[in-house]
């Protein structure tokens, strides 16, 4: 199968996500949870060769080191290609050069397809005042990943705490 960035949200089995928090109620261990699971869901329904093909792109919502249970061969993130291919000095080694090029830009760009559409996803079901530690003042959320998003909603609300536990008993 080659790769395209043609794809749509609704190629996601979760078109949107449960809602992480309110501007009232702040996100807890299981609404992180739920995403999680949703948006791992969603991009692991995304096909990739990477990673050893059989988790898509799973590797845009877990740590490398949650990842790496799932698979003994790592996620490496794909590169942006130059913008031209390598010349050949012969005409079978630049059609081999420009199919390879036309190959790298389809990674990447459903990578980022991807990754946009998740973090899009994300954004949508969480209050901006959970989130706006991250924001870019010119450029809002455009440099933060999905991963970025989940990796700081788990540092600041995922905890469990003790009342917690006494309340789930």
């Amino acid at each position: 199968m080659s790769p395209s960035a043609d794809f749509t949200i609704s190629d996601f089995p979760h078109k949107v996500l449960n809602p992480i928090a309110t501007d009232t109620i702040a996100p807890s261990y299981a609404s992180l949870l739920l995403a999680q699971r949703q948006l791992s869901t969603n991009a692991s329904a995304i096909p990739s060769l990477n990673g050893g093909g059989a988790h898509g792109h799973m590797a845009l919502t877990l740590t490398a080191d949650a990842y790496a249970e799932l698979s003994n061969i790592p996620f490496v993130i794909p590169v942006a290609p130059p913008a031209d291919p390598e010349p050949g000095a012969t005409q079978p080694q630049i059609t081999e050069n420009n199919q390879l090029h036309k190959r790298a830009v389809a990674i990447h760009s459903l990578y980022v397809a991807v990754n946009n559409a998740l973090r899009r996803q994300l954004l949508d079901a969480v209050p901006r005042v959970y989130v706006c530690d991250l924001e870019h003042p010119q450029f809002a959320y455009s440099h933060v990943t999905c991963l970025d998003l989940l990796d700081h909603l788990w540092r600041n609300f995922g905890t469990i705490s003790a009342s917690d536990l006494k309340n789930n008993i």
